[in-house]
């Protein structure tokens, strides 16, 4: 994968073993209660490096069902991550965060304002600044122990890593349903 994102959106990590198009998803349903791994739930996962400019962030961001971005090196190391609000946090003024009352006066449609507090900044740079911790989970974890990680982290995203390589992601809309299935069976 190139390096620099600039005229495309970040690419698409997509694992190796993720259901081909057209077939359902391993669920609980299709499978034993005990046997849905986080491998069998996650998906493809949207991966920037930390030298990219900070606008591939925003055109990753764009898309509605992506929660989380890697930030993996050149051979595909997890170095960090990004989760959606992470990306809000560094797009809006501290002042904004500080007083609440203040937000009531900035126009909604100040997006060339957001973008241009991206501007001259690289991933590396956000990541940087969120000093988060983000959860990773083993393809071998239970979803209980995916349940747990995202909990713990608050983060609405997970991703999947082997060997410090992201094999994918697994975000709360997809963890919760398949959870809950597991609980009514």
């Amino acid at each position: 994968m190139p390096g620099s994102l600039v005229g495309g959106p970040a690419p698409f990590l997509r694992p190796a073993a993720s259901p081909a198009a057209g077939r359902p998803r391993l669920t609980v349903r299709n499978l034993g209660v005990g046997d849905v791994r986080a491998k069998d739930l996650m998906g493809p996962v949207r991966v920037v490096r930390p030298e990219d400019p900070a606008g591939a962030l925003v055109r990753a961001f764009q898309d509605p069902d992506v929660r989380a971005v890697a930030v993996v090196t050149e051979v595909g190391e997890l170095v960090g991550a990004l989760s959606d609000e992470d990306m809000l946090t560094a797009i809006l003024p501290s002042y904004l965060l500080d007083d609440t009352a203040l937000a009531g006066v900035v126009d909604e449609h100040a997006a060339a304002t957001l973008h241009r507090r991206l501007e001259g900044k690289r991933v590396k740079d956000l990541v940087e600044a969120t000093r988060r911790e983000h959860p990773v989970v083993s393809p071998e974890d239970t979803l209980i122990e995916v349940a747990v990680a995202m909990c713990r982290s608050s983060d609405p995203a997970v991703l999947v890593v082997a060997e410090r390589k992201v094999l994918g992601v697994i975000p709360v809309e997809v963890l919760l349903p398949s959870l809950l299935r597991s609980e009514a069976r």
